[in-house]
């Protein structure tokens, strides 16, 4: 049951990973969907981007819900320097898998956190993944499967019938600090989720690895 002093969580995020992966670790929290403009400003770095952006989802949020605390994250990947975001159609998606295949790719998550009456606070994870060689039917099927469609590069991780991924190191994870809520934020229970010390939230080991298979 949620301590009466813990304000509403809600979760700034249309993705169901990120909602599957909240659910292991705190038993009540609302989901919403804000709408943001996700086009990258020019000479914006890919870092600059993932953190604007899921700043951006937990302000609009927070404004309409100042009570609550937010939770919103962003993920870009990058290839060659190139952001790749959500591919629009097909087409683009079998292109994106293609491009990505064999080779070295980051993804570039940021996580932000707004406690209500607190300014944002953000988390950086970046991890190296290395692309399995995968053939074109196996690109068509998935591709035909719909899922890459609304996954920046096109891909999910941990798919476990493509198994697009050979390998993923972790370039920078603060430890003891669950990749899905961040280093900081206000000290508050919610299920498995504890803020009971200053400054840094305790979660399940194993559950920051998985917010990068998002």
């Amino acid at each position: 049951m949620m301590p009466q002093h813990a304000p509403a969580l809600v979760l700034a995020s249309a993705s169901p990973r990120r909602r599957a992966l909240l659910a292991r670790l705190v038993p009540h929290f609302k989901v919403t969907n804000p709408a943001v403009d996700e086009t990258p400003l020019q000479g914006e770095s890919s870092h600059a981007l993932a953190r604007r952006l899921a700043t951006a989802k937990a302000r609009a949020v927070s404004r309409a819900q100042p009570r609550a605390a937010v939770l919103a994250a962003d993920t870009v990947v990058v290839v060659d320097a190139e952001p790749l975001g959500k591919p629009a159609d097909a087409t683009e998606a079998r292109a994106v898998l293609a491009r990505l295949r064999g080779r070295v790719h980051r993804v570039i998550t940021a996580v932000c956190v707004v406690p209500p009456g607190t300014e944002p606070m953000t988390h950086m994870i970046e991890t190296r993944v290395r692309m399995r060689d995968y053939d074109d039917a196996e690109i068509d099927a998935y591709v035909a499967s719909g899922d890459p469609l609304d996954k920046a590069g096109a891909h999910a991780i941990q798919d476990r019938r493509f198994r697009p991924v050979a390998q993923i190191t972790v370039l920078h994870e603060r430890r003891g600090t669950s990749a899905v809520f961040g280093p900081r934020a206000a000290r508050y229970s919610w299920g498995r989720v504890d803020y009971r010390r200053p400054g840094r939230l305790r979660a399940p080991r194993g559950v920051g690895a998985a917010a990068y298979r998002d």
